[in-house]
């Protein structure tokens, strides 16, 4: 990938790989970045655990889904979120500025059946989108939050392709879409780029779905 955007645009990049638990990996990490001379002024938080299991239309029933999956859930999305936020507010803090953004999700706001620790974790990523806001803010440095619903990926054939599950989906998102990978790339460049006056947001992009969810359109 960082080959693939080096060739594409032009410009420096460099790929790493991590474990979740691993906290002296991402301070390495971190610690290689600064050896290159560069500024880390923009972090964005993507990677997720959806806890569905093996079939994300299915999930993982409440009442059986092992505690170990429920457990793993929360180290990737909240325990590997802050190690790796820390290490940036860091050099934020250092160079007097920067942006973070977590890419949350609709889910922290609504429940959606068999994903309790993924709407938990990402309701912990709203509290984590205020806290680190004004613990950065006197250093110059915003930190929002991206809050999607659908959006098309790979990942997401199965529902796709479901043509009961998507039309339920359908009917219940206003704009009768979900989001492509776009969409939510203009918001991260606005919080990224452009902004400098929004912090401790945490911004809904789903179609309207999150506020119509107990209310079917008229055939």
């Amino acid at each position: 990938a960082a080959k693939k955007l080096a060739a594409d645009y032009g410009i420096f990049a460099k790929g790493y790989e991590c474990g979740i638990r691993n906290e002296q990996r991402i301070i390495d990490i971190f610690k290689d970045i600064d050896s290159t001379g560069r500024t880390v002024s923009t972090v964005i938080l993507c990677a997720a655990d959806l806890g569905y299991g093996t079939d994300p239309a299915k999930g993982l029933d409440f009442f059986t889904q092992d505690v170990a999956e429920f457990q793993q859930v929360f180290e990737t999305n909240l325990v590997w979120n802050f190690m790796l936020v820390r290490q940036a507010a860091l050099r934020m803090k250092e160079n007097g500025g920067g942006a973070v953004v977590f890419l949350s999700s609709n889910t922290a706001y609504r429940a959606i059946p068999n994903r309790m620790a993924y709407c938990a974790s990402k309701g912990g990523i709203l509290a984590y989108t205020k806290n680190v806001a004004m613990r950065v803010a006197p250093y110059g440095a915003t930190c929002n939050s991206i809050d999607p619903g659908g959006v098309f990926t790979p990942l997401n054939d199965c529902v796709v392709n479901d043509p009961v599950l998507w039309q339920q989906i359908m009917d219940q998102t206003p704009l009768k879409r979900w989001a492509s990978a776009e969409d939510i790339a203009q918001w991260a460049y606005f919080m990224t780029v452009t902004n400098t006056f929004c912090t401790g947001q945490c911004i809904v992009i789903d179609g309207g779905e999150s506020i119509n969810s107990h209310f079917v359109w008229p055939k």
